[in-house]
């Protein structure tokens, strides 16, 4: 997997007619990223550290520390993505577990944890038509180019409670993925003297890293969380997956990763939460394609409120970012409007033991000719008990 390969996908994507994928800012580097957080946090903008009470998110290892009772979490994150490039548009839609831990309390103050959550997503499509010369005469062609696969994480976590107000958390683990690319052209009737054969190229690869994160939650005061962490990645070693066509391999720079949140109970029945989380991919456009990586950041805001709906929190959040990989030099920007609802299924002396939450989000990304919208739901249990 060379960069020749990613420069030729971002030329043929500045020219394609028809397009369709998860995602087609996925196209110009390593993919799309992926937050692996649960409903709660997405309806709130996807926060994804600080926020109150147990949290299982891989990027916030010591919000675990308040779990009391062994506790399981999934999340389901079905997606409708609309493109338009150019004045043509496609539809895609996918759906995918971005989170999916357990933990278990080994101690009033330790938490042991696993978590196997999404990082990049790497599924598009982009398609185009032509005509090429063959000797004197042309044919009618039709291109495509594909790319199905992503990398997750698996990770080990323990979290400590020092004292009342302070946790601190720390996660390691591996990245693990695979990553399928494909492309075929047809040939249709034209005047060539002779026949033309359809050809198929496909090239398959596995993905694998080491990942290390490191983070605390401070509570300054009984009604205000700060939190924050640090992710450090090995590189990206893209070997060719068993049975491949290809030999070629490729190692892949991955960015450090700075994550922030805070939370503030304004009221008994309104909690404020904001986020942010920085990455420079700059060092991987070595590895993809000249002025294609740069900064990607998000700042979130969200708003619960109780007593509303019954005893169910309902959430608003709102989500800024910029995504890693450029479109023509230009880096993506996306923004997010958020919305969600928690229900309690069993409660006991205060405690929650089975929860759902639900969210939806509505958003938009744009870069030079490329524009996408898309829906976002996310549903996640939370059980505990012994």
């Amino acid at each position: 997997m060379s960069r020749a390969i990613f420069v030729t996908l971002t030329l043929v994507l500045a020219a394609a007619d028809r397009a369709g994928a998860q995602s087609l800012f996925g196209a110009g580097g390593l993919g799309t990223p992926v937050q692996a957080v649960d409903a709660r946090a997405r309806g709130l903008g996807g926060i994804a550290a600080g926020l109150f009470g147990p949290t299982l998110f891989p990027s916030d290892p010591a919000g675990a520390a308040a779990v009391v009772l062994p506790a399981a979490t999934a999340s389901l994150l079905p997606t409708w993505v609309h493109s338009d490039l150019g004045g043509e548009g496609s539809d895609g839609q996918t759906t995918r577990f971005p989170l999916v831990a357990v933990a278990y309390p080994v101690s009033p103050a330790s938490v042991v944890s696993v978590s196997y959550g999404a990082f990049l997503d790497m599924r598009w499509t982009l398609r185009q038509s032509g005509t090429e010369l063959f000797g004197s005469s042309e044919v009618a062609v039709e291109d495509q180019f594909q790319s199905e696969g992503g990398v997750a994480t698996f990770k080990l976590g323990w979290a400590q409670r020092l004292t009342p107000s302070l946790a601190v958390g720390a996660s390691a683990g591996v990245y693990t993925g695979s990553l399928m690319r494909t492309f075929a052209r047809a040939v249709g009737a034209g005047t060539a003297e002779t026949p033309v054969d359809s050809i198929s190229r496909r090239g398959d690869w596995s993905l694998t890293g080491r990942v290390l994160t490191l983070g605390a939650n401070w509570d300054p005061t009984p009604i205000v969380r700060i939190a924050g962490s640090v992710t450090w990645s090995s590189d990206l070693d893209a070997a060719p997956a068993e049975g491949s066509a290809t030999q070629t391999r490729g190692k892949f720079r991955l960015p450090i990763e700075v994550v922030a949140g805070a939370s503030a109970r304004l009221t008994p029945q309104i909690t404020t939460s904001a986020g942010f989380s920085w990455a420079d991919w700059s060092s991987t456009d070595r590895d993809v394609s000249d002025g294609n990586a740069g900064v990607a950041w998000s700042a979130a805001l969200g708003l619960e409120v109780r007593g509303l709906i019954g005893s169910s929190p309902l959430r608003l959040g709102y989500r800024r970012s910029q995504l890693p990989f450029g479109i023509e030099g230009e880096a993506p920007s996306e923004g997010a409007l958020t919305g969600g609802l928690g229900l309690t299924l069993l409660e006991v002396e205060g405690t929650p033991l089975a929860r759902m939450d639900f969210a939806l989000e509505r958003g938009s990304r744009q870069a030079t000719r490329l524009e996408e919208s898309f829906w976002r739901a996310a549903f996640t249990i939370f059980l505990s008990g012994r």
